[in-house]
């Protein structure tokens, strides 16, 4: 972990935006420090050397040939400052005040924390940030939109083309991606692109606002490792040779304040970047990249411990020793004196990201730890409806929370038997993907050849990568894929967090157990396939099986076996069941699914109800039963208390929404 981490007081927002240093005084600091060694023709020979000494110069490697001689007849041309054109500003030369849109009304300050309905835009101007996008696709966001590297080096801009309107085009690819954020289908949405303002401008509005969180990468090593790209890349498809000469220079500053990479920047236009820089990004440094993503995931309000699984960095891409530029050196200060503004800057960037610590270490901290911690840290609650009694609307899905050794089994195979599409562990099963694809999302019939009709999703509800996996083919957030009917899962946790939304939420309800009984079911269960423990009581078996230990708390907050669960976590477990859960109970079976059957729609008039009911609506609960007072049952009682404590509040709960279901 970064070391940016640093004790200190509460202060305001406003005394942290006051706090940074002002732009004009890293302007001067900045100035001073590019005039120090001026460009040298041997510099930039070597600096040539370095780069193309091991090019290919045959076959595939013409085009990269074609760049080398280009490059030492004109590369001179290319660092040198440009100079002062004769012609006039060009009209699409503006400030951010001039815009055709206000971006203080379309983003969302950095001090303010965010919500599942903001857009995050993910500026990545790093060539080496695609370890980011990686990183947060693993965590469950879907990452649209199109990187594109250097405007004017795109095969798909043509010289004379209005510059942002067609950087807006090709930044935001797929073209579907404006209609998405439209009609608010944001959740877990970040737009990926090196053009943020343009992706501000055709995305956000005063109703649909989002947050910009920028990964940099300094602009001097940035151009070093373009140019060991196209040193040793085979094929550049955004090369063209004809915009060599017209390499951009401060395209940072450009970019934010509207103007073409052709035309010139001033100061006054440094300034504006500045200022716009601390109030609207979260300022993120390649060279820190722990600790970027540390603060990313606070202003995109993640659960970190979503995180154990993902890493950020593992698909970075790093200049060889040989081809790193040294600071201070000749050719350092040729590129320098390329983009003097982006190198000022840039240092500010460096300023504000020691900075904006303070910020995310106490702003954010107090906004989220609050009376309502216990809950907002589990997940966030408006990703599952609220339980009124009604119907699930179109954009809800039914969620059967499975509870082993608890009648869940059950209740899916009578709802396979009314035809029900269901998501559940079946369809991802590898003995299955040569009867689907799983690059795409479709229904198939697994046992079709045997005679059963059952119907599923090719994907993996029952494991944390299966979920993400499910969640990239579109399942629920995409209308033009198949939809279940019902998920059937044992991971609540996940779920909740990953795939449902604010806008697809879940509708859930589950089929609960006595934890005593549904231990001893589980006991006698593992009896039957592993010896070792045929001849072990159930008192020996609960000392040393601590995966049963209160399953139902831990699964509800997200606690694993190494944690130890606490009354405030059966009070957080109680709350999300009273305002989330239909229950059912499996000791009333027939009862329970008479109510799942009314909250799901199910015709009761239908011919093929009657055979289901017939076929899979007995009570699955078996008779063997632990005694009430005997050892047994005093040893499985102690081990699984919160979850018998919590069990007897679900029995309270199944009585009162009786009423609502006309009982």
């Amino acid at each position: 972990m970064s070391t940016h981490r640093r004790s200190h007081h509460h202060t305001s927002s406003s005394r942290r935006r006051s706090s940074v240093s002002d732009p004009a005084d890293t302007i001067s600091v900045a100035s001073s420090d590019l005039s120090k060694t001026p460009a040298s023709p041997a510099g930039i020979n070597s600096l040539l050397h370095v780069l193309v000494k091991q090019s290919s110069y045959s076959g595939a490697g013409a085009l990269v040939l074609a760049f080398c001689v280009f490059s030492f007849t004109q590369f001179s041309n290319i660092l040198v400052p440009p100079q002062p054109r004769a012609e006039s500003i060009s009209p699409l030369r503006r400030s951010l005040q001039e815009e055709n849109f206000n971006s203080q009304d379309y983003l969302i300050p950095i001090v303010d924390p965010s919500s599942s309905k903001d857009v995050g835009i993910l500026w990545q101007e790093s060539p080496f940030a695609l370890s980011v996008n990686s990183y947060y696709q693993c965590m469950g966001k879907r990452i649209t939109g199109k990187i594109e590297q250097n405007g004017a080096m795109s095969t798909h801009v043509d010289i004379q083309e209005d510059w942002t309107d067609a950087m807006a085009k090709l930044a935001l690819m797929p073209a579907d991606i404006s209609g998405l954020v439209k009609s608010g289908e944001v959740d877990d949405l970040l737009v990926a692109t090196d053009q943020p303002m343009a992706a501000v401008k055709s995305l956000l509005s005063e109703k649909q606002k989002g947050k910009i969180l920028g990964i940099f990468h300094h602009p001097v090593e940035s151009v070093a490792f373009l140019f060991s790209q196209l040193n040793h890349s085979e094929n550049i498809p955004q090369y063209r040779e004809k915009f060599i000469a017209n390499m951009e220079s401060d395209l940072l500053v450009k970019k934010i304040v509207g103007i073409k990479p052709t035309d010139e920047v001033s100061v006054a236009d440094l300034k504006v970047a500045m200022d716009f820089v601390r109030e609207y990004v979260v300022v993120g440094l390649m060279s820190e990249q722990e600790e970027s993503i540390r603060r990313f995931n606070k202003a995109l309000g993640l659960d970190t411990r979503l995180s154990s699984n993902c890493t950020a960095g593992s698909e970075s891409v790093a200049l060889d020793e040989e081809q790193r530029i040294a600071p201070n050196s000749a050719e350092w200060n040729a590129i320098s004196m390329k983009s003097p503004l982006d190198m000022m800057l840039y240092k500010f960037m460096e300023k504000l990201f020691e900075e904006q610590v303070e910020i995310f270490d106490e702003s954010y901290d107090l906004a989220t730890h609050s009376d309502q911690v216990l809950w907002n840290d589990t997940f966030n609650p408006s990703h599952l409806a609220d339980f009124d009694g009604s119907y699930p609307n179109e954009l809800e899905t039914p969620f059967l929370w499975h509870v082993p050794r608890s009648g869940g089994s059950h209740v899916q195979d009578f709802y396979w038997c009314l035809g029900s599409t269901l998501a559940n562990q079946v369809g991802g099963e590898p003995r299955f993907n040569k009867i689907v694809p799983r690059h795409l999302l479709k229904e198939f019939q697994p046992w079709k050849e045997h005679g059963n009709e059952a119907k599923v999703l090719n994907v993996d509800m029952s494991t944390r990568n299966g979920i993400v996996h499910a969640k990239s083919l579109g399942l629920l957030s995409q209308k033009d894929v198949p939809k279940p009917d019902l998920i059937f899962s044992t991971q609540f946790y996940y779920l909740s967090t990953i795939l449902f939304s604010s806008q697809h939420k879940a509708r859930v309800f589950s089929l609960f157990r006595h934890p005593v009984d549904r231990a001893f079911s589980r006991f006698r269960s593992l009896q039957t396939v592993n010896k070792a423990w045929a001849n072990l009581s159930v008192e020996e078996w609960a000392a040393q099986d601590n995966d049963e230990a209160n399953w139902m708390v831990r699964q509800l907050v997200h606690k694993n076996q190494d944690e130890t669960v606490t009354i405030k976590d059966l009070d957080a477990a109680k709350a999300i069941v009273r305002d989330k859960f239909v229950v059912g109970l499996c000791e009333k079976y027939q009862e329970s699914l008479h109510r799942f059957n009314k909250l799901l729609g199910i015709d009761i008039d239908d011919a093929k109800y009657a055979k289901c009911v017939q076929a899979h609506g007995i009570s699955p609960e078996g008779s063997a039963k632990v005694a009430k007072g005997s050892p047994a049952y005093v040893t499985l009682m102690s081990v699984n208390f919160l979850d018998a404590m919590l069990y007897q509040y679900v029995e309270e709960l199944f009585e009162s929404q009786g009423e609502l279901f006309n009982y």
